[in-house]
């Protein structure tokens, strides 16, 4: 691809409407990835893919400034506060129509402010009535109790009151509005995992002002939609181990120069029985400052040193280590690439690509917009030639940024006692009334068919596999009436989501799926299933639990059973001794359920990938 394009900006926006050709000619935006030195130059894009609405995947900041995370947080704060104006009025002003000159609800504040203004002056008595007090608008955010969920529960609540489902498919772009809700409740849920592990106790206040903090220092980030179809952004770093059909390698105008005054280290590893002798740590400090802007940091040019460095023994060794390893940087992101490659620079500007040999021979940058054949190669290069002023036309109108008044800093913070346990988190029991970790606890059940294990799977990877299997059980009600095939293709977009594709074939995983719901037929047959069930509940010991229940099984003649997945990687025969590790889990969980009034019948640990049902019988 040819840019033709004068700066950056220009650059991005090319770039875009190439995206949106191959789109237009039949490629998935889940096909293509685009590829970049720095995630500076990723933000860039995003914005450009923005205007043209092409989907994207990126973890950016400014999840505060989307409408819909302004309105919900908005939302939080008027059930911390109902006295807070302001946060009335954020509401009423998002869920307005923001083509009104001026919005209704600033006519109806000053009205009401007038007329209280002249109460006072003929009673000579001032009131305080909440902001819009008794409003309809606001009834549902009026009936949620502050007092007894956590955070991310009246989070879940205020997309509830304000009936956000059906504004975001009002509003349009409905899958990344999602995402970005989902973005707020995973940054609550880290927020009560902070403040859990600190011996602190979470709370709205707390969170609004966590979220401040996130705000201030450009952390309030939007996580990408997982599973959905839009274009991947990543830097070359971080494409080593995955693939894409169409990769569109971009930052190839320009040779990065050596980073003399970054900290290198170097030399060593030669000698098993000293493994540091020869090592050398290199690092040079910049006496001058450096210039801060938008764009990140450079150095305070003027006296020559950057240019003397470069010189010195330790400067060419350095510049051609870089070169090297950005030669194979460049490698990297060429053989990312299933079907299709595509180069994107400006024309006759490719001089980190130049570096490698034998490219120009092969491919000729001055060639005609078309596709050519490639002397001695199996395959042909396209050349296409893109401009800004093509790729605006298929620009829409981007949502006006969203902005408010964050909340100061608290001075001091009291120690408070935990109010919120997760069951999830409770640990290994080593001794309970006999029970503990005792495999006797458990009655286990071998299920059909051969065990599964995570062909070639690293351990960091286990998390990863672990969720992409909840993710296929938790669809599995919605599954009944699919076919084999579609039920792969759901599995294969699970593993997919969290980057584990190929380390389980989806087969194996409909597989399991299968002898599960084989087995629940067969033990409780008119049972009703409900996946991934939030809960909440008085915790004996003082507290409130709080966690997210895999399967309940509703019986036909009362009563419920609690179903655990757990997707260790594990031999049949050790399944009971590791279920007994969950003993004071699946005891918080019944502790949750009878609570409500449910009579729990059983509980159970599945391990899908080993395919054993373990029941607990010690109590």
């Amino acid at each position: 691809w040819l840019l033709q394009a004068k700066n950056a900006k220009q650059d991005a926006d090319s770039l875009a409407g190439g995206i949106a050709q191959l789109h237009s000619e039949g490629t998935p935006y889940g096909d293509i990835a685009v590829v970049e030195r720095a995630n500076s130059k990723l933000v860039n894009l995003s914005a450009s893919f923005e205007k043209l609405g092409i989907p994207y995947l990126l973890e950016s900041a400014g999840l505060l400034r989307t409408r819909e995370a302004a309105l919900v947080f908005a939302g939080l704060r008027m059930v911390a506060d109902r006295s807070d104006s302001l946060a009335a009025a954020s509401v009423l002003h998002l869920l307005a129509d923001p083509e009104q000159d001026t919005p209704d609800w600033i006519i109806e504040r000053l009205e009401v402010l007038q007329a209280a203004r002249e109460m006072e002056i003929k009673t000579g008595e001032r009131t305080y009535p909440s902001p819009w007090e008794g409003d309809e608008r606001f009834t549902q955010l009026d009936l949620i109790d502050k007092t007894v969920s956590s955070p991310t529960v009246v989070l879940q609540q205020v997309i509830e009151a304000l009936n956000l489902a059906d504004q975001i498919s009002r509003w349009g772009d409905a899958p990344r509005r999602c995402a970005n809700l989902d973005s707020l409740l995973r940054h609550s849920s880290e927020y009560e995992e902070l403040q859990l592990g600190s011996g602190h106790a979470a709370t709205l206040s707390g969170f609004a002002l966590y979220m401040g903090q996130l705000v201030d220092d450009k952390l309030d980030l939007r996580f990408p939609p997982l599973g959905h179809d839009a274009v991947t952004l990543m830097t070359y770093h971080g494409t080593k181990g995955l693939e894409w059909p169409v990769v569109v390698l971009s930052g190839l105008d320009k040779e990065w120069p050596p980073r003399m005054w970054n900290p290198m280290v170097g030399g060593g590893g030669q000698n098993p029985e000293r493994p540091l002798e020869g090592r050398v740590l290199q690092s040079w400090i910049w006496p001058f400052g450096e210039n801060k802007s938008r764009y990140g940091h450079s150095l305070i040019a003027g006296s020559g040193l950057e240019e003397d460095a470069l010189v010195t023994t330790e400067g060419i060794a350095r510049a051609d280590r870089e070169t090297t390893e950005g030669q194979r940087l460049l490698y990297v992101g060429c053989t990312r690439a299933k079907n299709k490659l595509v180069f994107a620079h400006r024309e006759g500007k490719c001089r980190w690509l130049d570096k490698v040999p034998r490219f120009a021979e092969l491919i000729d940058s001055g060639l005609e917009p078309g596709e050519h054949e490639i002397a001695g190669v199996e395959t042909t290069v396209f050349v296409r030639k893109l401009d800004q002023e093509n790729a605006l036309e298929l620009a829409r109108e981007q949502e006006p940024e969203q902005r408010w008044i964050a909340s100061a800093e608290v001075a001091e913070r009291i120690d408070y006692a935990k109010r919120f346990y997760s069951p999830s988190s409770v640990g290994v029991v080593e001794d309970l009334d006999g029970a503990g970790n005792d495999e006797r606890s458990f009655d286990t059940t071998d299920l059909p068919g051969e065990s599964y294990f995570p062909a070639g799977a690293k351990e960091e990877q286990y998390a990863d596999v672990g969720n992409a299997v909840h993710g296929y059980f938790g669809a599995l009600p919605s599954l009944v009436n699919v076919d084999t095939a579609s039920k792969s293709v759901v599995a294969e977009r699970c593993l997919s989501a969290f980057r584990v594709t190929g380390v389980i074939a989806p087969e194996d995983l409909v597989a399991t799926g299968e002898r599960f719901t084989e087995w629940v037929l067969g033990e409780y047959p008119s049972a009703t299933w409900h996946t991934e069930v939030p809960a909440t509940g008085p915790r004996s010991s003082g507290g409130q639990w709080n966690g997210t229940l895999d399967l309940v099984l509703q019986l036909a003649g009362g009563g419920v059973v609690i179903i655990d997945h757990k997707s260790a990687p594990i031999k049949r025969d050790v399944c009971a001794k590791h279920a007994a590790q969950y003993t004071e889990q699946l005891l918080a969980y019944r502790e949750m359920l009878a609570a409500s009034g449910h009579d729990v019948h059983s509980c159970w640990i599945h391990f899908p990938l080993a395919g054993v049902m373990a029941k607990q019988t010690a109590l």
